[in-house]
C-alpha cells in the first residue's frame, strides 16, 4: 500500500473517448495518474461512440477489471443528516471520516478525508463570504453523494483500483469539486459538456482538460440503462499487488438507448428538483424600507438577468434576492422591462446566473401533461411541487395554462416546468377557493417578452 500517496492529472493527451475508455493510469513512488476529463460541444459520432464506450466499460466491469458509474443527476435530498453530521464532526477533529463506503478500509478513509480537505479549500477559494454553516452543509453534501454513488458497487478499494466515471453537463462549481474530489481517490472522470461548457474561474477550470468535440447542442445524450435487480460487488475486483482474489463472475445486460431512435429524455422529479438553484426568492422593500411581500423569480440570462411577475414587482423600491446555495443577498432596485397586461418583469442583479432553457414550442402541450412548479410560497424557499395541465384559458386576451400543481402566495413568478426541465409557464395566480386551480402565463408570452436578455 502506498502511504501518502499523490494523485498526478492528465499526463497523456487524452483525444477520444475510447483513449478514455482504455487508460488506467500507472501508480510509481507514491504517485497516481488520473485524468478529469472535459469534452465539449457534440459532432456526428459522439452517440455512437458514446455507446460503443459504455459497452466496454459494463463489459470490464463484468470481469472484475474496474467499478464503472454513469451519473446522470448528483443526489441532493440529503437523508440521514444525524449521522453525516457525525461524520463532518470527526472530519473537523481529523479523524477519521468513516462514512458507509470510505470506512470500508483505512487507505481509503484517509484519502478520502485528504480529498475532502482539499476541495474544501478550493470551495473557499470561490466564495470569501462563505460561512461556517455552508461549509458544513457542503461536506455533509459530499459525504451523501460519495455513499450514494459508490454504495452498491465499492466494496474494496487500493490506490490501484481503476474506477471509471462518465457524467453530463454540469453547471454548478459545487458539482464540478465534487467530480475533481472522485480523482482525488483515484477516478478517471469523463464530464461530457454538450450543451454548454461549464462557466467558472479559470483557475477552476484548469483542474480539468478540455476536449473539443463540435459545436454545442440541446440534444441530450443516451445513456445504457442497467436491469433494477443488478448490483455490481467488486469486492474481488483484480488489482495488481493487493493480495489472492476470489473471482466471481456477474452477469450483465446492459440495455442502451440507439442512436437511431434516440429521443430527449424527461428528467426524474430528483433531477427536476435540482434545477431549483435557478429559481430565486424575491423579497419586496418599499420606500420606508419595509418588507411588504415576497415572490419568486426565473432566471433566464447569464447576465444577472430575472423574470417575475409584474404585481410582484409593483409597489416594490428594492428587491432582496435570495438564491439556493448562496448565503449572499443580492440587492437591486432595477427593473429592466415589465408589461402590466401580460403581468411580466424583468429584474437585474450584479452576479452570473445559471438561467433555464424556456420551452422551444416543437409540440403543443396537451391536457394531462405532467408538470413540476417550483416557487417560494409564503417565504418557503424553493418549494417543489407536482401536477398536470388541466386546461387552457385565454384571460384579458392573454395565453394562460391551467395546472393543479399546488401553488400559494410568495409562489407568483415561479417557474412550470415540463419533464425536460424547459420553462412552459411563470406561476401568476391561483384561484382562491378552488382546489388545484392554477394559472401561469404560457411560454409564448415569455419567449416575446424576454427576446433579447437571453
Amino acid at each position: 500500500m502506498c502511504e501518502n500517496i499523490k494523485y498526478r492529472h492528465n499526463i497523456i493527451n487524452i483525444n477520444s473517448i475510447n483513449t478514455f475508455v482504455n487508460i488506467h493510469g500507472g501508480c510509481n513512488k507514491n504517485c497516481r495518474d488520473v485524468y478529469f476529463i472535459r469534452t465539449l460541444g457534440i459532432d456526428e459520432n459522439l452517440i455512437l461512440d458514446l455507446e460503443k464506450a459504455e459497452k466496454t466499460l459494463y463489459e470490464n466491469m463484468s470481469k472484475n477489471i474496474l467499478v464503472y458509474k454513469r451519473i446522470e443527476a448528483l443526489p441532493n435530498n440529503i437523508q440521514e443528516i444525524d449521522y453525516y453530521e457525525l461524520c463532518y464532526q470527526r472530519f473537523l477533529k481529523d479523524e477519521n471520516i468513516s462514512t458507509k463506503v470510505s470506512g470500508i478500509t483505512p487507505a481509503l478513509d484517509k484519502t478520502f478525508s485528504n480529498a475532502c480537505k482539499e476541495i474544501l479549500k478550493l470551495y473557499k477559494l470561490s466564495n470569501k463570504n462563505i460561512s461556517l454553516s455552508m461549509e458544513k452543509n457542503y461536506c455533509i453534501k459530499l459525504f451523501y453523494r460519495f455513499d450514494t454513488i459508490f454504495s452498491d458497487c465499492l466494496k474494496t478499494w487500493s490506490e490501484k483500483i481503476n474506477i471509471k466515471v462518465i457524467t453530463d453537463d454540469i453547471i454548478k462549481l459545487q458539482d464540478y469539486l465534487f467530480f475533481y474530489m472522485l480523482t482525488l481517490i483515484g477516478a478517471d472522470v469523463l464530464m461530457l459538456q454538450s450543451k454548454n461548457d461549464i462557466e467558472i474561474e479559470e483557475c477552476f477550470l484548469n483542474l480539468s482538460k478540455k476536449l473539443y468535440i463540435g459545436s454545442y447542442s440541446d440534444i441530450s445524450l443516451p445513456i445504457y440503462k442497467q436491469k433494477a435487480d443488478f448490483i455490481q460487488n467488486n469486492a474481488n475486483i483484480k488489482i495488481d499487488n493487493t493480495g489472492s482474489q476470489t473471482e466471481k463472475n456477474v452477469s450483465i445486460k446492459p440495455q442502451y438507448i440507439s442512436s437511431d431512435d434516440y429521443k430527449k429524455q424527461e428528467k426524474t422529479f430528483e433531477q427536476l428538483a435540482g434545477m431549483a438553484s435557478s429559481i430565486v426568492m424575491i423579497t419586496i422593500k418599499n420606500d420606508y424600507n419595509e418588507i411588504i411581500g415576497t415572490g419568486s423569480g426565473i432566471m433566464i440570462g447569464q447576465d444577472g438577468y430575472i423574470l417575475t411577475n409584474n404585481h410582484v414587482t409593483g409597489g416594490g423600491r428594492e428587491f432582496i434576492i435570495r438564491i439556493e446555495n448562496d448565503e449572499t443577498l443580492y440587492s437591486t432596485t432595477q427593473i429592466i422591462k415589465y408589461n402590466q397586461l401580460l403581468d411580466l418583469a424583468i429584474i437585474r442583479i450584479e452576479k452570473k446566473l445559471q438561467p433555464l432553457k424556456i420551452y422551444d414550442g416543437k409540440d403543443d402541450l396537451v391536457r394531462g401533461q405532467k408538470v413540476v412548479a417550483i416557487g417560494s410560497p409564503y417565504g418557503f424557499f424553493n418549494s417543489v411541487s407536482d401536477g398536470i395541465i388541466s386546461g387552457f384559458r385565454i384571460i384579458d386576451d392573454v395565453d394562460m395554462i391551467q395546472f393543479t400543481a399546488p401553488i400559494s402566495a410568495g409562489s407568483s413568478g415561479g417557474a412550470v416546468l415540463n419533464m425536460y426541465g424547459e420553462v412552459i409557464g411563470i406561476s401568476t395566480a391561483g384561484i382562491r377557493n378552488a382546489q388545484n386551480i392554477n394559472l401561469a402565463v404560457s411560454y409564448e408570452s415569455i419567449k416575446t417578452f424576454v427576446k433579447g436578455f437571453i
